[in-house]
């Protein structure tokens, strides 16, 4: 956890919602001789992870979340699980069919749960991986440099009340 403090910035491409900046720049972040390959994909994955930590942040109820449900490629990886579940320190679940993208899915739990609509029935799940807490104080580090190395204030949409990140 961690990657030895070797640390990506993932915008590649510049980055949208919530940076909004077309012009935001990725970058690996304390590289040094004794990182290997495996630093560097574990790196761009916690990159990526807490870029999601992040964004989540500014979503209203993210806080009160008892679950991540992961789909897509991601699923298929136990580097990705682990990762996830302890930046956000809740379980994954993968549910049945997880390697077919659940994104529809997850809009309509959202619309629903907006709407004051009831929750769907849950999708029964092959996985869950358990968060580490032994890593918890380094990702909550992590997410305190990340934030720093972007330089970027983030904004909800207008309307929208942020859950802020909470980083005590």
């Amino acid at each position: 956890a961690g990657s030895d403090g070797l640390m990506f910035v993932p915008y590649l491409q510049g980055e949208r919602a919530p940076v909004w900046d077309a012009e935001a720049v990725g970058m690996m972040h304390g590289l040094r001789g004794r990182h290997t390959q495996a630093h560097l994909l574990r790196a761009a994955v916690e990159g990526v992870a807490l870029n999601l930590r992040r964004i989540a942040s500014l979503l209203p109820g993210a806080q009160s979340a008892v679950r991540i449900a992961l789909s897509g490629g991601a699923a298929n990886s136990p580097l990705w699980r682990a990762v996830l579940a302890d930046i956000f320190q809740l379980p994954v679940q993968c549910p049945e069919g997880g390697s077919v993208d659940q994104s529809a899915r997850g809009a309509i739990l959202m619309a629903r749960t907006a709407l004051g609509w009831p929750e769907l029935p849950t999708t029964p799940t092959l996985e869950t991986t358990m968060p580490d807490q032994k890593n918890a104080a380094i990702y909550h580090q992590a997410l305190a440099r990340f934030i720093h190395l972007c330089g970027h204030s983030i904004q909800p949409p207008s309307g929208v009340s942020p859950d802020p990140v909470e980083l005590t």
